[in-house]
């Protein structure tokens, strides 16, 4: 595998955290491959001296990115994130039919993830939103405890 890969995050600035990371990389075999479970492949090609081929793992670019923020008097906590990633290899030719796509037992729902003229799923954005609140607690100064009352009206000590 050869690649880079960055990153880069934020301390906590008035309730806002955020980070954002990217790699670009190539993960890739080199035969002969000795040992393995071949299911429908010939592996006499996998024992030629010196071939390259992209590991079913290669996906070239990956981006991800969260930005939070923290409402400490309230509890309130949100979150916006995201991420890319661009594909990774399918053992597939280009101007595979439907039909051809499920007699080699592909599922019929991922026709239409695969780019068959890259040879590789196609690209993915996911984002998400989140918000939600937790139980404010008073705190009187850093590493201070503080007592309050459970559901079952015992004190309930935290540090």
């Amino acid at each position: 595998m050869t690649g880079e890969e960055l990153r880069i995050e934020s301390t906590d600035v008035r309730g806002f955290h955020g980070s954002f990371s990217f790699a670009n990389a190539h993960a890739y075999g080199v035969t002969p491959i000795s040992g393995g479970l071949f299911l429908g492949e010939n592996p006499q090609e996998l024992q030629l001296q010196g071939v390259k081929f992209s590991a079913d793992h290669d996906q070239r670019n990956e981006a991800q990115f969260q930005l939070s923020y923290n409402h400490k008097p309230s509890g309130l906590y949100a979150t916006f994130s995201g991420r890319y990633d661009s594909g990774v290899p399918m053992d597939v030719e280009p101007g595979t039919t439907l039909a051809q796509f499920v007699a080699q037992g592909f599922d019929p729902r991922l026709y239409n993830e695969i780019d068959f003229q890259r040879g590789r799923v196609r690209p993915r954005t996911i984002l998400d939103f989140s918000v939600w609140r937790g139980l404010a607690e008073k705190r009187t100064g850093v590493n201070e405890p503080s007592v309050r009352r459970s559901e079952s009206d015992k004190p309930v000590v935290s540090l």
